[in-house]
């Protein structure tokens, strides 16, 4: 018998919490959206967030580790090659992706496409 009868996971699409080990590759060293917006504004209040544990994932300049978050929380490495949203949300459901999916085209930003 299974210990939890159901399992939520939230999933907030641009919120990171730090660099991949491999973010070297895609030009991402220092990626940390959710530290840099808790250091880049006066005010920066997340207590919802912060009560599911958010920050005690990393540290936060504006908002405190809770000493009992009201739920389980976690950081996660994809073991997928590739830079893009959707094998990090196929990955987390179970499929492992091994050939990454094209992210950015050069017709639609006009730069060079990025090619792992």
């Amino acid at each position: 018998m299974s210990r939890f009868n159901r399992v939520f996971v939230i999933v907030i699409d641009s919120l990171g919490v730090g660099a991949m080990a491999d973010a070297d590759r895609f030009g991402d060293q220092g990626a940390n959206t959710l530290s840099h917006i808790s250091e880049s504004v006066d005010t920066f209040a997340i207590p919802n967030l912060q009560k599911l544990g958010m920050a005690n994932i990393i540290p936060l300049k504006q908002v405190a580790a809770k000493e009992h978050p009201i739920e389980y929380y976690g950081k996660l490495n994809e073991a997928s090659s590739g830079k893009d949203t959707m094998t990090g949300h196929w990955e987390m459901m179970g499929l492992h992706v091994a050939v990454p999916f094209q992210t950015f085209s050069e017709t639609l930003c006009g730069k060079k496409a990025w090619r792992i």
